[in-house]
C-alpha cells in the first residue's frame, strides 16, 4: 500500500506539527528562507521525529499541514474567543472553557476536534497567530 495514501496517525500528526514550529521559529533562517527551503526542512525534521526515511512525498505532507492547520486554526479561534468572553462565568477554568470549544467545534463542524496535543504545541509555541490574547 501506498503510505502517502494511508490515513495519518495522531504521532505523525505531531511530529508535522513540531516540525511546522522548529522550521517557523528558526531565527538563523527566519522568513528569509524559499517555499522549497522551508519545506524541505520540515520533511527532515519530521522524518527525523518519526524515525523513518522519506516515506511520505512532500505535496502530501505539505497539503496535510494545509488541512491541519485550517483545523487548528478554526478550533483556536473558538477557544480564544471562549476563554477571552468577558462575559465569562465565574468559577469557570479552563478544562470548561476547553470542553465548551468542542462542543462549539463539533456543533459547527459536525464532527469531533481530534488534534489536541498538535494544538497545544502550536499554542506553546511562539507562533502569534495561536496565542492568546
Amino acid at each position: 500500500m501506498d503510505p502517502n495514501n494511508e490515513k495519518w496517525t495522531p504521532a505523525e500528526e505531531l511530529a508535522l506539527t513540531r516540525a511546522w514550529i522548529d522550521s517557523s521559529e528558526n531565527s538563523i533562517k527566519g522568513d528569509g528562507q524559499s517555499n522549497n527551503v522551508f519545506w524541505a526542512d520540515v520533511r527532515a525534521k519530521f522524518f527525523q521525529a518519526m524515525g523513518c526515511g522519506d516515506y511520505r512525498n512532500p505535496d502530501t505532507i505539505s497539503g496535510k499541514w494545509t488541512a491541519m492547520r485550517t483545523k487548528l486554526t478554526y478550533f483556536n479561534n473558538i477557544y480564544n474567543r471562549l476563554a477571552n468572553n468577558q462575559n465569562r462565568k465565574g468559577g469557570t477554568n479552563d478544562f470548561d472553557v476547553m470542553k465548551e470549544a468542542h462542543k462549539q467545534y463539533r456543533a459547527e463542524k459536525s464532527l469531533s476536534f481530534t488534534m489536541i496535543e498538535p494544538w497545544e504545541a502550536l499554542k506553546e509555541s511562539a507562533s502569534a497567530i495561536y496565542r492568546q490574547n
